[in-house]
């Protein structure tokens, strides 16, 4: 990939010609090539891949007028936008990729690429979204998290999870060791949490009701964990299992009796 490109730190694969290209497709992102484009000249195509801890993230970029078919998988892929015209068929449903919408699906589905549309692909196995779910809303979940295809990048509760995002694509690109050891895994745990708090899913009614409240030998209690194990990765699962409650319960009680959140906490310790 070339350099200046997200990732290109990062290189998974690179092809110069459409056999090839199909071909590292059909072998790195286990996708088909179902329509391909012609254009003058083929120039250097293909994907930049970043493993997280818990997540895999891509950044695609071919060149030429491509659609990709994706099985139906056991992960969530979510697109955000970077350039150009780029959209997904779902079913019947089909859904433009632009800088105000992206998409979220683990169903079978064809991604159109434009001649210039780039994208990153993030995706997060199931049991990640399930253990995270659990945790804000303090049970364990009784039925598959279930998202709707459309996430609305243009609503003012999404611009935390685009700052995240971006802030991610920054640290991977200037990562030094303790960025990696302890920054990526924090802002990978954030930007979970902030997909669930932001996308429509069959959990939102649950995520939006009341919240119960931590008692102050519970926040006590976090915060003494914090100051533990600040030179590690602070998750909100880590939270949720020293004090016993949701990790909703504890972002309010933070509020309330401290004026910040744990993770405010968490910096000002560090």
């Amino acid at each position: 990939m070339v350099d200046g490109q997200p990732l290109s730190a990062h290189p998974s694969f690179e092809a110069n010609t459409v056999d090839q290209l199909c071909q590292s497709i059909d072998q790195k992102l286990g996708a088909a090539c179902v329509r391909v484009g012609e254009r003058s000249v083929f120039g250097t195509a293909g994907g930049n891949l970043f493993r997280l801890p818990s997540t895999d993230l891509w950044f695609c970029s071919y060149g030429l007028p491509i659609t990709l078919k994706f099985a139906e998988s056991d992960f969530f892929r979510v697109q955000f936008h970077r350039k150009g015209v780029g959209a997904t068929s779902i079913s019947n449903e089909r859904l433009a990729v632009t800088a105000t919408q992206s998409c979220i699906t683990s169903r079978s589905a064809e991604v159109d690429f434009g001649l210039d549309f780039e994208q990153f692909a993030w995706r997060l196995p199931r049991p990640i979204v399930h253990q995270k779910m659990a945790a804000l809303i303090g049970r364990p979940v009784n039925q598959p998290v279930e998202f709707d295809y459309l996430l609305d990048m243009s609503k003012p509760q999404s611009m935390a999870l685009r700052e995240i995002f971006n802030s991610l694509i920054f640290n991977i690109d200037a990562a030094t060791s303790n960025v990696a050891k302890i920054v990526l895994p924090e802002l990978e745990n954030a930007l979970v949490t902030s997909l669930l708090a932001t996308a429509q899913h069959n959990y939102r009614g649950q995520l939006d009701g009341p919240v119960s409240g931590a008692a102050p030998w519970q926040v006590s209690r976090a915060e003494s964990y914090i100051e533990a194990h600040w030179n590690e990765p602070i998750m909100i699962e880590d939270l949720v299992s020293v004090t016993g409650v949701s990790a909703r319960s504890i972002f309010r009680a933070f509020k309330k009796s401290r004026g910040y959140s744990p993770f405010q906490f968490v910096k000002e310790i560090r």
